[in-house]
């Protein structure tokens, strides 16, 4: 009975062993590691031959999987960097597909549990209460280990500069494994988010009236960017400052005009009222950017277009945060002739 029973669970964790090895049978991770190497490298750093008190076990790493290669990158420069600048700290970065693995047997996940994942999100992030300034990264539970409650979470904020992004990632890593508190103190870029504009102060506006010479736009326009620079931390891809100036020279120019014929690919002259370009803050935008807000319409829905409008300057797309603000879709109110004299 015993040599069965031997037989039994050596049989299993065999078949256990080749589950584990064999996620998918799919395409080969992007960062070429392969399931059972991730195994034996885990497996080995505390296996006979080394020196478990002078070197801790490595710390195992998760890519979230929708993040992009950029993101791969900034994390295996900020791995490279502690490892060269800690003392016998390591780390293994395991694909998302490992850490998800599935058993063939129906057993259930036989992925690798990593000890933290690092999250690359699509809006800023706060680290505290809703409203409160955005930075460039956050770690929830660091410990250096996963917890019986599951692996650490390492969030990195878009919008980052490229140096932003890697000095954030290492500062992020360094505070999971306690290196921020010992011999390593990486700092983030006083200016870690990228802009549109790098490099300039205040962002210029200018405004055009091609559509009701005897109506007043400024206040609207001067509400928006208001509006904005009060929230641009927690929703924009980007901050910046904004100055209301008169000229042609201006960053961006706000045009009225009677009717928006065309935005992209979109060419509805009866429907659109507004048109921006969705600006990257990686990318500089151009001399003279242009918003065009139709005209003919109250305070109400024309302030609520602008805000619209200016959430596109903003890097954000429709459906997205604020969304009450960016839904494609607006309910509108035209002046009666009463207002428009």
């Amino acid at each position: 009975m015993q040599y069965r029973l031997g037989i039994g669970l050596l049989a299993t964790c065999l078949l256990v062993a080749g589950c584990v090895g064999s996620v998918g049978g799919e395409a080969r991770p992007a960062n070429d590691y392969d399931a059972n190497e991730v195994q034996t490298n885990v497996e080995n750093t505390t296996g006979a031959g080394s020196d478990a008190r002078s070197t801790p076990p490595p710390v195992v790493l998760s890519i979230d999987a929708d993040a992009d290669s950029g993101a791969a990158t900034h994390v295996e420069r900020a791995v490279g960097s502690l490892s060269n600048a800690t003392d016998g700290q390591r780390f293994v970065v395991v694909p998302a597909a490992v850490t998800a693995g599935q058993s063939a047997l129906g057993l259930g996940s036989m992925g690798i549990q990593p000890d933290a994942v690092v999250r690359f999100a699509d809006e800023r992030v706060t680290c505290g209460p809703e409203g409160a300034v955005a930075v460039p990264f956050c770690v929830d539970g660091h410990d250096g280990a996963a917890s019986r409650l599951g692996p650490a979470t390492v969030t990195i904020s878009p919008g980052l500069t490229a140096a932003g992004a890697e000095a954030a990632t290492r500062a992020a890593l360094a505070q999971l494994t306690g290196a921020d508190e010992r011999s390593v103190t990486p700092e983030v870029p006083a200016a870690p988010f990228a802009t549109p504009w790098p490099g300039s102060g205040r962002v210029t506006v200018a405004i055009e009236n091609e559509v009701a010479p005897d109506r007043e736009f400024e206040p609207l326009v001067a509400e928006t960017l208001r509006w904005w620079e009060a929230r641009d931390d927690h929703w924009g891809n980007y901050t910046t400052d904004w100055r209301l100036v008169d000229g042609p020279d201006a960053d961006v120019t706000v045009t009225f005009v009677d009717r928006v014929r065309s935005c992209g690919d979109h060419s509805d002259p009866g429907s659109l009222l507004g048109c921006a370009p969705v600006l990257d803050p990686s990318t500089p935008a151009d001399a003279d950017e242009r918003v065009r807000i139709r005209g003919g319409f109250t305070d109400e829905t024309t302030l609520h277009v602008l805000k619209h409008e200016f959430g596109h300057v903003y890097g954000r797309s429709h459906g997205e945060a604020p969304a009450e603000i960016m839904d494609a879709t607006i309910p509108t109110t035209r002046r009666s002739a009463s207002d428009a004299e």
